[in-house]
């Protein structure tokens, strides 16, 4: 139950979402900071004046003193003055909580729901975190009203929810503050109330918890309980986007862009989504990748764009999906490829995208757009695809895939890509590995999706292998091994891929596959800098900045943390501030016109690059 996501009207209700408690108070203590009245030597007993601390802990705990065992147990949880181990820290937790001791309690509660050193057990997490609870810990009458409101370890109870949350949210814990305010705006456990919705979002959210922040902010955009004010709704975003709340960040970066609450600013607009857009937010990405498609604020820059509608396309935004599928049919930041963006529409006509839905149609009824046999009809496209032909089998996968022109039938076309992938052709063998990894219409098989991506990668199939190369990297779906990951992120960057020369620099740089190699990640970091990332510009600054893998130089390392900053990256700005002081005017100048021939140099190479392929 590290995680959980509940989303209703755009409005987000207790969620973990990435969120670190840290509005909680910490239950263990180091052993150092145990009540030191415990630490006396009991009346009658033998002072060892040689007696070290820790050995007075260890036997005041083994004679039964809570507090020794409490504090003990601390110790062994996260290691300290001792060896961690999570078991030790259990046994010692167990004796003091049972001993009554209110933070033992809490800290057993805790180990039993995250599964550290016992078997996970919700149950036994409620049992302890009750103790602790009714003792009158704010932290433990937190953690039960969430057991209670998403039924771990007991059953869904929104009453009682309420009445924990209340309880710790009294004694001021922000985060059960946040959770009551949730409560009440969504009549969980009590009935609707706004008012007292906005009254404990503002008690947590003046305590600086993100997520209250943002839900503040919400209600000021709703005039929800109070006069709408979007001047006030970005005053309270602005707070949480500060402590990293993507979903805040994106609406900040919303306010920018189109002037609402804040003077309009495109810069500060994309700044903004991207900041959120890095923390794996797909609709940022989505936002991100238009501001680069539509050159708002910075630089048309379509390679970017694709990156950004990819990103959040394979999350499963729609809205990104069909704007990557218009980037394939514009061959806009990719080369022209009018399978990939059947995929692509087809994934967000299956979410209800109904522009989407007709841009299939119309590639499918425009035989001068879709090549070879989109215009034939479907009987004769039934016999080339038996007849072996793989181009006919794989817009036949796509047809019965989209529905397009015959019955959805997921069965059929999965049978026609695999009748293309069979026989070779490496479009399909992609689409194939993709629809094994991300179970469409197919059960999910990881192993399925690296054979087929595997068979496209070794025909030199670009995406294949950078895919191939990100399954091994993460991890997730098969077993990390960087090894491979090197070894097809390599094929892929020996073919030009921007993307890929990035990971293979971090892959160098952490040594994570390879030899630890600082001068071979600047070098891959160069040549997707050169292509225009952004990130691999910073990258590249970076080890100008430090010196490592490249000689220190000021002037390079201003003039690519200057293009990086150009492309949207905030992080850049700290950078430049912290090198002017050491810069003379000159070289500042000198930095500056250098950046100007890079990003000149960047962007002949594209247009370049753009009329390459559209030929």
């Amino acid at each position: 139950m590290k995680y959980f996501q509940f989303v209703t009207a755009a409005l987000i209700l207790c969620t973990a979402n990435g969120f670190v408690w840290a509005g909680t108070p910490q239950r263990d203590l180091p052993p150092d900071q145990v009540n030191q009245e415990s630490t006396e030597a009991e009346p009658g007993s033998v002072v060892n004046e040689d007696e070290t601390y820790e050995a007075r802990l260890h036997r005041l705990a083994a004679m039964g003193d809570a507090d020794a065992q409490y504090s003990l147990g601390a110790g062994y949880r996260f290691g300290i003055d001792v060896e961690k181990d999570e078991t030790e820290a259990v046994k010692w937790y167990r004796k003091a909580a049972q001993q009554g001791n209110i933070d033992a309690q809490a800290s057993l509660g805790s180990m039993y729901n995250y599964g550290e050193g016992v078997a996970e057990d919700d149950t036994e997490a409620v049992k302890w975190y009750r103790l602790a609870a009714q003792q009158g810990d704010a932290s433990a009458q937190y953690f039960l009203g969430f057991m209670y409101e998403f039924g771990e370890g007991t059953s869904v109870n929104y009453v009682e929810a309420v009445k924990w949350y209340r309880l710790s949210a009294e004694q001021g814990d922000d985060t059960a503050q946040w959770c009551l305010g949730g409560m009440y705006y969504f009549g969980q456990g009590v009935p609707v109330d706004n008012t007292q919705a906005l009254s404990w979002y503002r008690k947590s959210a003046e305590q600086g918890h993100a997520s209250a922040q943002h839900s503040l902010g919400n209600m000021y955009v709703l005039g929800e309980a109070v006069a709408q004010d979007d001047v006030q709704a970005a005053k309270w975003y602005r707070k949480a986007a500060g402590q990293g709340d993507e979903w805040a960040q994106h609406e900040l970066g919303k306010m920018f862009a189109s002037g609402k609450g804040v003077a309009m600013n495109r810069i500060r607009a994309l700044n903004w989504h991207r900041l959120a857009a890095e923390q794996g937010y797909d609709s940022a990405q989505n936002s991100l990748g238009e501001i680069f498609a539509k050159g708002e604020g910075v630089p048309e820059n379509d390679a970017e764009a694709v990156k950004w509608f990819r990103l959040a396309a394979e999350q499963g935004d729609k809205w990104a999906q069909n704007n990557l599928g218009d980037m394939y049919v514009m061959g806009e930041g990719v080369a022209k490829d009018y399978v990939q963006a059947m995929l692509w529409y087809r994934k967000a006509a299956k979410q209800g995208h109904v522009k989407a839905k007709l841009k299939i149609e119309r590639l499918f009824a425009n035989a001068t757009e879709v090549p070879d046999f989109s215009g034939e009809e479907v009987d004769l496209l039934h016999k080339s695809a038996e007849s072996g032909d793989v181009n006919a089998q794989l817009l036949l996968a796509m047809m019965y895939d989209y529905g397009v022109r015959v019955a959805e039938d997921n069965a059929l076309a999965h049978q026609w890509y695999r009748k293309s992938a069979d026989q070779g052709y490496a479009e399909a063998q992609t689409l194939l590995g993709w629809i094994y990894e991300y179970g469409d219409g197919v059960s999910v098989d990881a192993n399925e999706a690296v054979k087929w991506y595997r068979k496209a990668a070794d025909q030199g199939h670009v995406i294949a292998q950078v895919e191939l190369g990100r399954i091994y990297d993460d991890g997730e779906k098969v077993p990390e091994d960087d090894v491979e990951a090197v070894k097809w992120y390599r094929k892929a960057a020996d073919q030009g891929d921007a993307d890929a020369k990035l990971l293979l620099g971090t892959m160098h740089e952490y040594g994570e596959g390879v030899p630890k190699s600082d001068s071979e990640a600047a070098k891959w970091y160069r040549q997707a800098a050169e292509q225009g990332l952004s990130l691999a510009q910073y990258y590249l600054a970076a080890m100008y900045n430090s010196g490592e893998g490249v000689p220190q130089d000021e002037v390079q390392a201003y003039a690519w943390f200057h293009l990086a900053r150009l492309g949207g990256d905030e992080n850049a700005d700290g950078f430049i501030l912290s090198l002017q002081p050491r810069m003379t005017l000159q070289q500042i100048t000198e930095a500056k016109e250098l950046s100007r021939e890079i990003g000149e140099r960047i962007e002949a190479n594209k247009k370049n690059a753009k009329n390459t392929a559209s030929q």
